[in-house]
């Protein structure tokens, strides 16, 4: 998992110019630092979460590195609402489900 972007790397995640990301960076909208006796600048893992999340774009590879899944494999569905229920999803876990093994090989 990577912990610090470059502005290009960053203007690929979210599909914008490299430019863009720069402006973003500048105007203190996207929050980061900048290499010591450089130019460059490098964002952090969870400052670039946070904005992706507060602007309302997409997490695209993101988004499997930030969520944990559980996966529930053959339970019947009044067992998969008790679990949802114990479990309540959060900010830090998804509930999947499969209703067979090999359902839940394509899904893991």
């Amino acid at each position: 998992m990577k912990k610090v972007f470059t502005t290009g790397q960053v203007a690929k995640i979210c599909k914008v110019a490299p430019r863009t990301v720069s402006k973003w960076f500048d105007s203190g909208r996207l929050r980061g630092y900048r290499i010591p006796g450089s130019q460059d600048r490098r964002i952090p893992r969870e400052h670039l979460l946070r904005f992706l999340k507060e602007h309302g774009m997409p997490l695209g590879d993101l988004e499997a590195e930030v969520y944990n899944k559980i996966l529930v494999v053959g339970a019947d569905a009044p067992l998969q609402a008790v679990l949802r229920d114990h479990l309540r999803e959060s900010d830090d876990f998804r509930i999947e489900t499969a209703a067979s093994g090999f359902e839940a090989g394509i899904r893991a």
